[in-house]
């Protein structure tokens, strides 16, 4: 396997980690959904190490990880805020939706300023549609609670966003 440049031959540096506000969103699921507290140091730890190897390799710089840690705290306080909706209840595939028609203006602004989209770019986002879709089959078909479905998408999300 050849050696891969931290930079991939490109000036600058990504800002925020795509890499630490996916791993923050994923870990701080957990940790909010556990109550031992040697797990939750556990996630500290492995967080603290994330963010502190991406910046000894260079990857980033401590701003960008901060920024990303601030952005992954929010989107989970974002998707909490919305588990209390009433619709969510519901309807727990709007989540989803919500989430998936967010993606969509943010897109079509890339395509606009005519800036060529990666292919994980597309992929995470016909991802998240598909996955909406299935949410929504699960819903009508299986019994599934709402944080576990929550947290698969979650995990589905950070997955895809590790081609960053």
């Amino acid at each position: 396997m050849k050696y891969l440049y931290p930079t991939l031959n490109v000036k600058g540096f990504t800002f925020p980690g795509g890499h630490m506000s996916s791993g923050v969103v994923f870990y701080c699921w957990f940790f909010a959904n556990i109550r031992h507290a040697l797990l939750r140091i556990i996630i500290v730890v492995i967080l603290t190490g994330i963010g502190f190897l991406l910046i000894y390799k260079g990857y980033h710089y401590p701003v960008d990880i901060i920024a990303s840690v601030t952005i992954g705290i929010m989107v989970i306080a974002f998707v909490y805020s919305l588990i209390r909706e009433e619709i969510i209840h519901k309807y727990p595939f709007m989540l989803g939706a919500l989430i998936w028609m967010s993606t969509v203006p943010m897109v079509a602004y890339l395509q606009i300023i005519d800036v060529y989209c990666f292919a994980w770019v597309w992929t995470v986002f016909w991802g998240l549609f598909g996955f909406t879709i299935s949410w929504w089959l699960f819903y009508k078909y299986l019994e599934l609670s709402i944080k576990i479905t929550l947290f698969l998408q979650l995990s589905y999300n950070c997955h895809l966003n590790s081609f960053d």
